[in-house]
């Protein structure tokens, strides 16, 4: 069937109405991925053995990788490879363009992204083949879209938490820019790609495709000191899913083009039958508009059935966050009411069916327990099962449904056993001493076959009713004869064999055809960039240009310095950490502050380079922020505004607010900001804001040099003056030594970011008012976390312990140009202790583990 919905006849226009709307699916395997395509999906994304951000699901090889490839080409659909996690230096130089190099001439539709690196190296090798950026690289606005699609993203996948309002925006702002959004599936808790809580809870990373899921595990909640959580709503981080069935038309006509399902970890049940009745809603808006749009309430209910974490809702798209978006009570499939108890006689149970039953049926009694029906059984009518009696079952319990048989077996039936039939012309000519001939065609490609010399009919003549039902028996080629034209002599011999073999030679000539349309060949541009001279890399690098607070005259741009730079930087021993022997160069001191208690004792420590002040205190008290930034302009130090974490269309011209009155009060006194994702480093770039340095955080990954160096040019792109760039947390000392340089900065204290969430459990636990205070997480391991409210930009930080390995000696083996302490909550004694490494912090973070 043809999925292009082209806008000729539609009762409705929609923001992509010349482009049409796609339903995208999750495989986790080659069955999945031919079953959604049966059920109606237009495009499938999927992983391969390698780079994907789910390292648990089944993924394909290369050979099946083929195979899914053919299998939608041949009826026009879509295959999309998921590499969207963030790649180590090894990984990028050694694997990664021959990873791709087969799927790309077999025709890989797309890849999805996170890392800047990747998507560098694909822009490069494979300039012909569309990049995705994934919603891992955190799009919530124009701003940051914009810099993606400016920078060869044909495709922004959204983060679930952009509202209508953010997308039809930035619809308008990019009108031929596409659109993926998730529709339907699990939420996850914090912004995508800002999660770091499974990696620093036990080491299985998220933006490595292993996230454990931290978020679906039970927390006590204590607000004040007082615990707010009670036992039957502990889970505190675990959102419910997300069914955008009823509002589906507003979110096609906000400018969404592929509509996303999650689930590349479900089964095939659940992949497949979702996709199905996506499908069947997207076909009502695009052929009957809003007039001929209704949602069956037993869609819904078969959806809940299929899985659900406590009924739906419909995301951020058009909702607050809250209580009513949260699965408090559990966190995996609830099922939906089936059953009630109308009696009990020692175990002998009697049921009343609450809606439709089917024979083998799963329902559950506890978490260790279930049982199957044995019967079809209408709704209202009853059943009895013979039970233990140690279960709780009195009169009036309600039993949920876990697993509908009818559902199951729906899908195998249609889905799973069945093929996908693309519909196709047939002509067929057969005259007498001339060679027969079969046409085969589907929309603008034909192939033509043929056989042996027609011969005249000994006995009876071949008919052309007898030909065309011949011919039309495809069986389970994937092609379905639609029209079928026979053109024949009167009296010719015509052997079913025949028939046969010209009809199979043409259809898999025909499938060839289609398939071989998409294929393509890699044409390598030039000397590998695996065989680039690691050495000469570093050498390049370690001459980036950080003198930028050193008195240098040099731009802070990827320059190299020179002879009167250099003596600049020896020029202020007092600015010196410690000099770098890797690097012959010095080493500095950065600071960032949370708040200012402790500005006294900062601005007396000698050999810091930069000082940071966060934003959060502009919003709570402007004065004592004034205040603190004329300290710190005063000092040799020089002076950076710390931005939000994130950065919401809604909150723009809340920060516009802060860069106002920096620009109006303070201008000669701010050096620059520190810059925490993309939406900001656009805004900045809009706003013209180029007098300024910038210095991007541990969230605007540099996991390797491709990802570095796109970072740089992406920001160079903006005429804004990128003087430094923050390396990541989860890379241990040994593979921090790929991207360090001289114009890197390392945390060495702090506590690290493990979430950034739009959600916050104030607010899910009723204690919201507006006010910025932490909030306590504690694992039944006893393991804690403290959140950080937000409110001036309403986000929550979920924070990890305090790391400290500013006394490890293995710094020295990183080329970097400065460290950085992060302070919040300490002393002044505590200050001092930290700064000339007298703390007793044992936790390293990742430096010396890493993640896999």
């Amino acid at each position: 069937m043809d999925r292009s919905y082209a806008c000729t006849g539609n009762k409705t226009e929609y923001n992509n109405y010349n482009k049409g709307v796609e339903v995208l699916a999750p495989a986790g395997s080659l069955d999945i991925c031919k079953a959604v395509i049966n059920a109606g999906a237009d495009a499938v994304y999927l992983g391969g053995d390698m780079f994907g951000a789910r390292a648990y699901a089944g993924n394909l090889n290369k050979e099946e990788m083929f195979e899914a490839l053919d299998y939608a080409h041949t009826y026009g659909r879509h295959i999309y490879l998921t590499v969207n996690t963030l790649l180590k230096q090894s990984e990028i130089d050694g694997q990664l363009i021959d990873y791709l190099i087969p799927f790309y001439e077999k025709g890989l539709d797309a890849v999805i992204v996170q890392d800047l690196g990747v998507m560098r190296l694909i822009r490069k090798h494979f300039p012909d083949m569309d990049i995705h950026a994934s919603t891992q690289m955190t799009q919530t606005g124009v701003y940051g879209s914009g810099l993606l699609y400016n920078n060869g993203a044909r495709r922004i996948v959204t983060s679930r938490e952009m509202t209508l309002d953010e997308i039809k925006a930035l619809h308008k702002a990019y009108p031929d820019m596409e659109i993926e959004s998730f529709v339907h599936g699990a939420m996850c808790y914090c912004y995508s790609g800002q999660c770091l809580m499974s990696s620093f809870n036990g080491g299985r990373s998220g933006n490595r495709g292993r996230c454990a899921q931290p978020c679906r595990l039970p927390y006590k909640v204590y607000d004040d000191g007082k615990l707010i959580s009670s036992a039957d709503e502990r889970y505190a981080l675990s959102p419910k899913d997300m069914c955008a069935i009823k509002i589906l038309p507003d979110i096609i006509d906000a400018g969404v083009y592929s509509l996303k399902i999650e689930g590349r970890m479900k089964n095939v049940t659940y992949a497949a039958y979702v996709t199905s009745i996506y499908r069947k809603y997207v076909d009502m808006y695009v052929s009957g508009g809003r007039d001929g749009y209704r949602v069956s309430d037993k869609d819904i209910e078969d959806l809940c059935d299929i899985y659900n974490r406590g009924a739906f809702t419909t995301g951020f798209y058009n909702n607050s966050k809250g209580k009513d978006m949260m699965a408090l009570t559990r966190p995996n499939h609830w099922g939906v009411q089936a059953l009630m108890v109308v009696s009990n006689v020692k175990g002998k149970v009697t049921f009343r069916a609450l809606t439709d039953i089917n024979a083998q049926d799963v329902f559950e009694i506890d978490k260790e327990h279930s049982f199957e029906s044995g019967v079809n059984i209408k709704k209202g009518q009853t059943m009895v099962v013979n039970l233990p009696r140690k279960y709780d079952l009195a009169p009036k319990r309600i039993l949920n449904r876990m697993k509908n048989a009818h559902i199951t077996e729906f899908v195998k039936k249609n889905y799973v056993d069945g093929v996908a039939e693309l519909p196709v012309d047939m002509y067929f000519k057969a005259v007498k001493n001339e060679p027969s001939e079969l046409t085969v065609s589907t929309k603008d490609t034909y192939v033509t076959v043929y056989g042996g010399n027609v011969q005249k009919a000994a006995k009876q003549a071949a008919t052309e009713e007898n030909i065309k039902d011949k011919l039309s028996m495809t069986g389970q080629t994937g092609f379905k004869a639609f029209n079928v034209d026979v053109m024949i002599d009167d009296d010719i011999f015509m052997p079913v064999g025949e028939l046969k073999k010209l009809r199979r030679e043409a259809l898999e000539q025909l499938k060839m055809k289609l398939t071989g349309a998409y294929e393509r060949s890699y044409v390598q541009d030039g000397q590998s960039y695996a065989e680039c001279n690691n050495d000469a890399l570093f050498k390049e690098q370690s001459t980036r240009d950080v003198a930028c607070e050193a008195g240098s005259s040099a731009a802070c741009r990827d320059d190299t310095l020179t002879d009167v730079t250099t003596s600049a930087i020896q020029a202020f021993p007092s600015n010196t950490y410690y000099n770098n022997e890797l690097t012959d160069a010095a080493v500095y001191k950065s600071i960032y502050l949370y708040n200012t208690k402790n500005i006294d004792a900062i601005l007396d420590i000698e050999a810091v380079k930069r000082i940071y002040i966060d934003y959060d205190i502009f919003y709570t008290d402007r004065e004592r922020f004034a205040d603190a930034c004329r300290r710190v302009a005063g000092s040799e130090a020089s002076l950076y505004i710390g931005l939000p974490y994130i950065l919401a269309e809604e909150k723009h011209n809340r920060l516009c607010e802060l860069l106002d009155y920096v620009n109006s009060n303070m201008k000669s006194m701010v050096k620059g900001f520190l810059v925490r994702n993309l939406e900001e480093l656009g805004l900045l770039a809009a706003r013209k804001d180029s007098s300024y340095d910038i210095v991007t955080d541990a969230g605007m990954y540099v996991f390797n040099t491709h990802s570095r160096d796109e970072l740089e040019s992406v920001v160079k792109g903006t005429d804004l003056n990128m003087c430094a760039y923050t390396l990541p947390y989860e890379l241990n000392s040994s593979e921090l030594k790929s991207v360090g340089g001289l114009n890197s900065e390392l945390i060495v204290y702090g506590r690290v970011p493990a979430m950034v969430s739009k959600q916050c459990v104030r607010k899910t636990y009723g204690r919201c008012d507006h006010k910025s205070r932490l909030t306590l997480l504690k694992q039944d391991n006893g393991k804690e976390y403290s959140v950080k409210s937000v409110c001036s930009f309403c986000y929550t930080v979920t924070l990890a312990d305090t790391f400290d390995i500013s006394k490890e000696e293995a710094l020295a083996d990183i080329a970097l140009g400065s460290v950085r302490y992060e302070f919040s909550e300490e002393s002044n004694e505590e200050i001092l202790s930290i700064l000339n490494k007298e703390s007793d912090i044992d936790y390293k973070g990742h430096f010396y583990r890493g993640v896999n």
